[in-house]
């Protein structure tokens, strides 16, 4: 099977003159998951974000995963239910852990059409314990404790809050390093994985502290098919995807480039 060297759907060429590098091109792509090119291209945009993001951020991270009830598996219940109830579950989450989480989660579609959550999150701790609130209802709170009396692990606690959100068919977490998080997340982000449509679905989310890529914006940028010649004066110039640099002597042979 051969490897897309650029995005088939799109056959667009983005140039400009920048004052420290002369001129430079790169090729417009349609940025799909379901796409062989613009698939490989996302993982390695966001690995290389959620490197930088995650490993400024440092402590201990967790891996999650999330899904809904075993009761109705069809594709749009389960897509349905997590959607719903994720934010939910987020918000007892952060009455529990109020400091320095950030999380960064992610859909996959199985084979038999169920979606579930892959979720990468920061800021817990190995155990919780329960008190009662003046309200006479009962909360959680983080804690350190060796004495196990009284607590509970955060795994129970996963389980539980989510199965009380209306998820929760597999529920499970495990304290990972920081570094691992980043795999643990980009192991899904691939063609396979991602190989669905549904509008409006974000397929990954984080937190504010992480964030998204920069994407690159056209809108100094000339575009077109593909760079005539005429249009930069015959000069020499760097082509961005490629990663070499196209000769002025280019042109003696050439009317636009790519070649046709």
């Amino acid at each position: 099977m051969s490897v897309e060297r650029t995005c088939p759907n799109f056959n667009l060429m983005a140039y400009r003159h920048d004052i420290a590098r002369g001129w430079i091109a790169f090729r417009l792509r349609c940025k799909s998951w379901r796409c062989p090119y613009c698939a490989i291209e996302n993982q390695k945009m966001w690995r290389k974000h959620l490197k930088r993001k995650i490993i400024d951020l440092g402590g201990e991270w967790y891996f999650g995963t999330i899904t809904a009830p075993s009761w109705d598996r069809r594709p749009e219940a389960t897509l349905y239910t997590i959607r719903l109830n994720f934010d939910r579950f987020m918000k007892r989450l952060r009455r529990v852990f109020k400091h320095g989480v950030n999380y960064v989660r992610i859909y996959e579609k199985h084979k038999d059409g169920a979606f579930h959550l892959h979720v990468v999150v920061s800021g817990l701790s190995p155990r919780v314990r329960s008190y009662r609130a003046r309200t006479g209802s009962i909360g959680f709170k983080p804690t350190d404790d060796r004495d196990k009396t009284g607590t509970w692990s955060i795994k129970t606690w996963w389980k539980k809050t989510l199965a009380k959100c209306g998820c929760g068919y597999i529920a499970d977490i495990k304290a990972i390093p920081a570094v691992a998080a980043i795999g643990y997340v980009t192991e899904y982000m691939t063609k396979q994985a991602q190989d669905y449509h549904v509008p409006n679905l974000r397929r990954i989310q984080t937190s504010r502290g992480i964030g998204s890529p920069a994407i690159k914006s056209t809108e100094k940028w000339s575009v077109d098919g593909r760079i005539w010649g005429g249009a930069i004066d015959h000069a020499a110039f760097i082509d961005i995807d490629e990663k070499i640099k196209i000769p002025a002597s280019y042109w003696i042979n050439h009317l636009v480039y790519p070649p046709e």
